[in-house]
């Protein structure tokens, strides 16, 4: 049996072969659609799927509220010294997140997921609960703090399954603007104004017998055949809207009705399927876990937070006191107002 990577590759031939010979007039533009065809991601594609983890998880480490960083509580232990922050971050985000710095395919990202047509979208204020959360559950991981794991791993869920109906239009972000190899492409394209004119021709291509047979066949095979077809189907759809194709439901509709065998998860949305824009696709992603930021924030983790204490009536208002231990993670899951996970 094939395997995924060769039904892939068979597809790409297959599809370009076609779309030559539909090219003749404008060769140049035709030649420029095969590369992009070629410069689809293979399914699994690591340089891919990182590109588009790597996007997430800095909108994530930029919207992190920079909440002020609240020391140790003493307002219920009178026999405490008053105790103030000391250190030179500036909030929770400065503390964990110092020198990221918002990347293109990030803002591109949140600009993309935050109206999408047709799928409601997410706000900054929803990425910075998520942000929360995800470093919550960093610090959970790393044994640190009193934390309610049911309810953050509640949320945690909530917010992966609340982003998968935006998943496919934050690949498309990916695929347009961070991931090279199909960005690249796709600006020689829109920069000489052929977008309609080769989505057109990848329409005629998607009809074509030799196409439609080689695809038809890969699902009846099954197994990683029908993997990597429904993945490369998947991604010519990507390829239709990153061409600003308006109506994509349509044109697999057409496909469909010369033959093409469009499973329901890539397929347009129907009454029993969300179909391919609208979060019907989605085995492919990994949900987002403290693991994630884990890299950025492990400076951070378990680093002494310095303190001050006041001592009124002694001539000097303020002093430092002993540092406090793993304190920067202990103030945002359990002293300040990002604890929302605090089982204390």
């Amino acid at each position: 049996m094939p395997n995924i990577s060769t039904v892939q590759q068979n597809l790409a031939i297959a599809l370009k072969t076609c779309v030559s010979a539909s090219a003749a007039s404008v060769a140049s533009l035709g030649d420029l659609l095969c590369e992009l065809i070629d410069s689809i991601p293979a399914y699994g594609s690591p340089d891919f799927l990182q590109s588009h983890r790597n996007a997430i998880v800095n909108l994530l480490e930029i919207r992190l509220p920079n909440a002020p960083i609240a020391p140790f509580p003493t307002a219920d232990k009178p026999l405490l010294v008053p105790l103030r922050y000391s250190g030179s971050y500036s909030g929770y985000q400065n503390a964990f997140f110092d020198g990221v710095s918002f990347s293109p395919a990030a803002s591109a990202l949140e600009s993309t997921v935050s109206n999408p047509l047709g799928v409601a979208g997410v706000s900054v204020d929803w990425w910075g609960k998520f942000a929360v959360a995800a470093l919550t559950d960093t610090i959970r991981r790393a044994g640190i703090g009193s934390i309610d794991g049911g309810k953050l791993a509640n949320d945690l869920n909530n917010f992966n399954s609340a982003f998968l109906p935006l998943l496919t239009a934050s690949y498309l972000s990916v695929f347009r603007t961070a991931y090279t190899p199909t960005s690249s492409v796709l600006a020689s394209i829109l920069n000489c104004g052929q977008a309609a004119a080769a989505g057109t021709m990848l329409v005629n291509a998607l009809k074509d017998g030799r196409f439609v047979n080689l695809v038809n066949t890969s699902m009846t095979i099954g197994g990683d055949a029908a993997l990597a077809a429904e993945w490369f189907l998947f991604n010519l759809w990507i390829t239709l809207a990153a061409l600003d194709e308006s109506d994509i439901d349509s044109k697999i509709t057409e496909a469909m009705q010369a033959g093409l065998a469009v499973p329901g998860e890539v397929g347009p949305k129907t009454d029993h399927s969300p179909g391919w824009w609208c979060g019907g696709y989605t085995g492919w992603f990994e949900p987002i876990s403290g693991n994630d930021v884990a890299p950025q924030a492990s400076g951070t983790i378990h680093e002494q937070m310095p303190q001050q204490g006041y001592w009124a009536g002694e001539g000097i208002d303020w002093r430092d006191v002993a540092p406090e231990p793993d304190g920067y993670s202990l103030s945002l899951c359990n002293w300040g107002p990002l604890n929302f996970y605090s089982a204390s």
